[in-house]
């Protein structure tokens, strides 16, 4: 009798399906862990969900730049800019590894449209634009 299945085909497929489910799910958690701390303008829960280098665009300051220099960034822009608001416009995935999450951050003081990207569960990219 033929076999029907390659056994060692099928653990692989498997294997890469819950490690994607795995990677998406993370992803997910960290969508919710930023919306919440945006909300709290609590820099430090922000920073803890990034790599070790992020890109962030806020204001005038653009550049890459570790955890550190990155909650410096955005204590100072929370300082000058309380949140009122912050909701999820748009949340989407690119990829397994990869997801992104549109905002928009309301202050007293200004509204901005805010993008993340998220690779490999944790934040690459942050870009605070303003609106109006």
């Amino acid at each position: 009798m033929e076999q029907i299945f390659n056994y060692k085909s099928l653990y692989s497929f498997f294997l890469v399906f819950f490690m994607s489910i795995g990677i998406t799910l993370a992803q997910t958690s960290v969508v919710d862990q930023v919306g919440k701390a945006m909300k709290a303008h609590d820099a430090s829960s922000i920073t803890s969900l990034m790599a070790s280098k992020v890109k962030i665009n806020i204001k005038n300051q653009k550049g890459e730049y570790d955890q550190k220099g990155a909650e410096a960034i955005l204590n100072n822009f929370f300082k000058n800019y309380p949140p009122s608001s912050f909701q999820y416009l748009h949340k989407g995935n690119d990829s397994s590894v990869q997801a992104y999450t549109i905002g928009r951050y309301k202050s007293d003081k200004g509204s901005f449209r805010v993008y993340v990207l998220i690779k490999d569960g944790k934040i690459d990219t942050l870009d605070f634009k303003e609106e109006g």
